[in-house]
């Protein structure tokens, strides 16, 4: 037993904590968004940093006296004016959440944003200055925050939590927007939305209508119950509960909270609802429908319009509707004629980002709606849109970006069903505010442009097959060879003289010193489809994907004819890149992996990013860039295993000391220590108080484990050793 704790302690020895530091910076007389997120919340050895987190539209608000829309875009906030509806304006985007934004709450009478944030919790923002909004405060919730209503002085909060079979309705004091405080909660049904009316909420999901009486704050009484259909969008109008779904439209009476009874189901639903006077405004499967309620039972359809996309989210003014849409932004509808809704005007949002590359100070990212977005990144905490591009002929979603001097080099997916061309597209990005395309190639189908790779004033192109060309001038580039792969071709990566492709049939080596005529010279018989690599020094690192897991192996090609496998990791691999002795890969979570000794390569950071899957990622600097689906541009420090240990802080009375199993504090106040496990990933966190011992649960495996410690002055760091 001794032996195992001398080796485990002399893990510990080169490992240390990210250091944490506040942001502040000011832009004329107004405070740049501060980071008011707790320190807890940033893995070990990789920092969130910030993001530019725009993605699919899921919720909308209206300020009807400013004539402001807040358009929820990923794990952003767009605030738009819409005084001329004809022409909507976005005048911000800096509400940067760490969360998916699920849902939105506009109180008007203080001017104050409430969003859920998914796992990012409930946040609070100031909107009066619309061009410069103001996180007020963010209340960290356990679970996923996935909706919110505000009514008085408190903020009703449904969150969903994986971990526990409790669903859970929050009732949380924001008297005080800078100082939320939970006041109580109590369990409920899966819920998809709620709404309060009076002194009763309501929530709604999957199999149950749930109503709970909230005249006493602090002690939430469950009243009544009934099973109905799903229902995801939820509204109140008089004795009435209207709610909406995919499965249709049903209506609730409420009249009698102890007994909620269904009165109506319809066929006909949509994705959410809005009642204004005697009107139901339903939105989804590519309709925007109005009905005449003044009958509550007989909601009688008086007009509709077709939509370019299924729609998500609708809120309606006096003569318009301001409609979401999850893959493209939003519409603003005329509503003067009631009879004849008239689509006015449309404002692109970005839909979900698949690949990136960094150039100086812009980041130049794909998107399935915008096509190219370049972001300028020179404030890493802040960054903000340079301008969008997308050329007429773009068919098809693009899939990669590769960029290379005054030029981005952007795949293009084709579909052979509609006949378009799978391409790859030249842009002159030298005045990125004004992106140009400057040539276009076109493949054949039915091969698909996957990604491009230039070295020495030559493109290459993974499509299938390999292509070639030399590209002196890059308004005509002019195809030199091509090679036949094994299968399809995915990624390429060059390091003259050989080229590196990842392919559907293993990992090919080509000697490209006579671009005229590549001659394969080494194979790798992977056991899954290779989909990216990175090559440094000596070795190849590939990423292996198929239908259940993935793997990241690595190659030795010191001897170009025979490549052999030396080591592999298990995960999810979605994009990988090498710098210098790290592999950063992305997939469902952003790893690093100590490849210093490629023999046995050592997962050493690790962040759960807030997308549902990170898709490609970028290392630039002291910086690791992911595109993160649906949530966006996520930045990240990039600290790894070699920062020196942030000594422990003694100027309070506070204490906290690690010991084998054991914590040992002292402390005058409520403070939170959060677990992690030695490769930074968050393995719980609890909140102590006083003094005594805390004991590692019979849970948890043995090992070395990090603890840190946050009090209202200061964060305590210690290490915590755990044997069975």
């Amino acid at each position: 037993m001794k032996k195992v704790v001398i080796v485990l302690t002399l893990v510990l020895i080169g490992t240390g904590f990210a250091q944490w530091e506040a942001f502040e910076e000011r832009v004329g007389n107004q405070l740049e968004t501060p980071d008011l997120y707790p320190q807890v919340e940033d893995s070990l050895n990789v920092r969130f940093v910030g993001n530019w987190p725009f993605g699919p539209c899921n919720a909308i608000a209206y300020d009807e006296s400013r004539h402001l829309v807040f358009l929820a875009s990923g794990g952003g906030v767009y605030i738009i004016d819409v005084i001329t509806p004809a022409n909507p304006i976005k005048i911000s985007e800096r509400i940067h959440t760490k969360g998916v934004v699920e849902d939105l709450f506009y109180d008007s009478s203080n001017q104050l944003l409430y969003i859920a944030a998914n796992e990012a919790g409930l946040e609070i923002w100031d909107v009066s200055v619309p061009l410069f909004p103001e996180r007020r405060s963010s209340f960290d919730i356990q679970g996923a925050t996935r909706s919110v209503y505000v009514s008085g002085q408190n903020a009703f909060v449904y969150t969903y939590n994986g971990e526990i079979p409790e669903n859970i309705l929050y009732l949380i004091d924001v008297s005080s927007p800078s100082y939320p405080k939970e006041v109580s909660s109590v369990n409920t049904i899966y819920a998809y939305d709620l709404c309060v009316s009076n002194s009763y909420v309501y929530l709604a999901g999957s199999a149950y209508f749930q109503v709970f009486d909230v005249s006493k704050p602090t002690q939430p009484k469950e009243l009544g119950e009934c099973y109905l259909n799903i229902i995801n969008e939820l509204s109140i109008s008089g004795s009435y509960a209207y709610g909406v779904s995919w499965t249709g439209l049903t209506i609730v009476d409420i009249a009698d909270p102890n007994n909620p009874e269904v009165v109506l189901c319809t066929q006909k639903g949509g994705n959410d609802l809005y009642i204004s006077d005697n009107y139901l405004y339903i939105v989804g499967d590519q309709s925007f429908r109005v009905y005449e309620i003044s009958d509550p039972l007989n909601p009688e359809l008086i007009s509709k319009c077709n939509t370019s996309y299924n729609s998500s989210s609708v809120c309606i003014s006096a003569d318009y509707a301001f409609v979401s849409y999850t893959a493209s932004g939003l519409d603003v509808i005329k509503l003067t004629d009631m009879s004849e809704p008239e689509r006015v005007s449309h404002f692109d949002a970005p839909r979900g980002l698949i690949n990136l590359d960094i150039s100086g100070d812009y980041a130049y990212i794909v998107d399935f709606n915008k096509g190219l977005c370049i972001v300028d990144i020179s404030n890493s905490k802040l960054p903000k849109t340079v301008s969008f591009w997308r050329d007429s002929t773009l068919y098809h979603n693009p899939l990669s970006v590769f960029v290379s001097g005054s030029y981005s080099y952007v795949a293009n997916h084709g579909e052979p069903y509609y006949e378009y061309k799978s391409s790859l597209r030249i842009v002159n990005i030298s005045d990125p505010y004004h992106p140009r395309t400057v040539a276009c190639i076109e493949i054949e189908l039915p091969n698909t442009v996957m990604s491009a790779y230039v070295m020495n004033n030559y493109l290459y192109i993974a499509a299938d097959l390999l292509y070639i060309y030399d590209i002196v001038d890059p308004s005509h580039p002019k195809e030199v060879s091509s090679y036949e792969t094994r299968k399809y071709a995915y990624e390429v990566q060059v390091v003259y003289p050989y080229a590196y492709i990842a392919d559907d049939d293993g990992f090919l080596i080509l000697d490209i010193s006579n671009p005229y005529q590549p001659i394969e010279v080494g194979y790798y018989d992977a056991p899954h489809s290779v989909r990216d690599l990175s090559v440094e020094g000596s070795f190849a690192y590939l990423g292996l994907v198929n239908t259940y897991d993935a793997e990241f192996i690595v190659i030795d090609i010191s001897e170009p004819t025979d490549p052999c496998e030396v080591a592999c990791l298990d995960g999810t691999i979605r994009d990988l890149t090498v710098v210098n002795s790290y592999a950063y890969v992305a997939g469902y979570h952003l790893k690093v992996i100590d490849i210093s000794d490629p023999w046995n390569p050592q997962q050493v950071g690790f962040y759960r990013t807030p997308g549902e899957i990170s898709l490609g990622l970028s290392v630039s600097g002291d910086y690791i860039y992911v595109a993160d689906d649906v949530a966006g541009l996520q930045i990240f420090d990039n600290y790894h295993v070699d920062i020196e240990e942030t000594p422990l802080c003694n100027t309070t009375s506070s204490r906290l000391e690690g010991f084998l199993n054991t914590l040992s504090y002292d402390l005058p106040f409520e403070s939170q220590l959060t677990i992690y496990s030695a490769d930074g990933r968050k393995i719980l966190k609890t909140t102590l108080e006083g003094k005594g011992a805390w004991e590692a649960p019979s849970n948890m495996s043995q090992g070395v484990y990090f603890a840190s410690l946050t009090t209202p002055s200061e964060v305590l760091r210690t290490k915590l050793v755990v044997i069975r």
